[in-house]
């Protein structure tokens, strides 16, 4: 017997490949849903183009009735960056840097992607995870009714689960700290906040990373209807580095709207050039807030400045710091190891002699 379970866990973890596969997890607090590494080390390894990861929480309807207060857009803002980049720390353990990795939030995504999007091959789950397992089948009913071929359900063993810490710190709107625990109470006791009709962001989203998708993400979690992204083109492209491995203004455009549609339908999109620092964000009044990473906060400062010069209300401004976000799921030796930047994959393509872009 205890050589049949050996063999059944190695089976679970060594599987024949498909092309688009799902991962389906769940917890009572998307707090902690937290894919481990082994898990994700078995999913990577047996997928070869892209890779779907469904986060299912209970609370996820509650933390979006509030998507701008502060404990409810970092709990997604974590929960959405570990999962990439544990995810990408195992696609450089399998050695497969071309995976497309994507996200997101079981419900606030809007649509069932295991039925929608036909063309997914398997899903797994853990064998611990029962409310997971319900997901699947729920999906393999409604395609067999639709006459479509069935998921194949990938059974994982059970492994420990990721680390997390119940007094993760975040920031308090008057700029200090408290415990996650603290964040819900203060949440309870706030009344309130603004809703965001229209988030505007912009960069240059040239190969699409995890630190672009956990942007992306949480400007999308934050508004109710609208989110205007800006793609550099023309001057804005100057002094890259390897510009013959950037990705036209085009196929820019095509990857973060494909990207964005995928993660949520419930919002509008518009994906556009931006040939400017300011964009639409000078123009529009009815832009209501601007998401800007830790290393573009400066340029939001200067459209806060030009919006007051032209008479426009102000705008409020979330900072996302992706790096403080993906760290957590990882050792200072793998963190480092990683490679968040685009200007790094155009490098990568260099020395591997990859076809020029441009």
């Amino acid at each position: 017997m205890k050589a049949s379970a050996e063999q059944s866990t190695e089976t679970a973890f060594k599987l024949p490949e498909c092309r688009r596969s799902m991962l389906v997890v769940t917890a009572a607090q998307l707090a902690k849903v937290r894919p481990s590494r082994a898990m994700l080390d078995a999913v990577v390894d047996a997928t070869r183009d892209h890779l779907l990861i469904l986060l299912h929480a209970d609370d996820v309807e509650t933390l979006a009735l509030q998507p701008t207060e502060e404990h409810s857009w970092r709990t997604v803002q974590d929960a959405v960056a570990y999962a990439y980049v544990t995810a990408l720390a195992a696609e450089q353990r399998a050695h497969r840097p071309w995976l497309t990795v994507t996200v997101t939030l079981d419900g606030w995504c809007g649509y069932a992607p295991g039925v929608e999007e036909p063309s997914w091959e398997r899903a797994f789950f853990s064998v611990s995870d029962s409310r997971a397992a319900e997901i699947v089948q729920s999906w393999n009913d409604q395609r067999q009714k639709a006459g479509l071929s069935l998921l194949e359900k990938q059974v994982l063993p059970e492994v420990a689960s990721a680390p997390f810490s119940t007094s993760t710190a975040v920031a308090t709107a008057d700029g200090g700290q408290c415990s996650s625990a603290e964040a819900t109470l203060v949440a309870a006791g706030q009344k309130e906040e603004e809703r965001y009709k229209h988030v505007a962001l912009g960069g240059t989203f040239d190969h699409l990373h995890a630190g672009h998708k956990i942007l992306l993400t949480v400007a999308t979690w934050l508004t109710d209807d609208r989110i205007f992204c800006g793609v550099t083109d023309g001057g804005m492209l100057q002094g890259k580095q390897h510009p013959e491995y950037l990705e036209s203004t085009e196929s820019r455009i095509a990857h973060v709207h494909s990207f964005l549609t995928t993660i949520c339908r419930r919002r509008n999109y518009v994906v556009d050039r931006l040939y400017d620092p300011f964009g639409p964000t000078i123009t529009d009044a009815s832009i209501d807030a601007l998401v800007v990473s830790r290393e573009t906060k400066r340029g939001g400062d200067a459209v806060q400045k030009e919006r007051a010069a032209r008479g426009f209300p102000s705008l409020r401004v979330r900072v996302i710091d992706v790096v403080a976000a993906g760290r957590q799921s990882l050792c200072e030796s793998e963190w480092t190891d990683l490679k968040l930047s685009s200007t790094q994959i155009r490098a990568r393509l260099e020395r591997e002699g990859a076809p020029r872009l441009g």
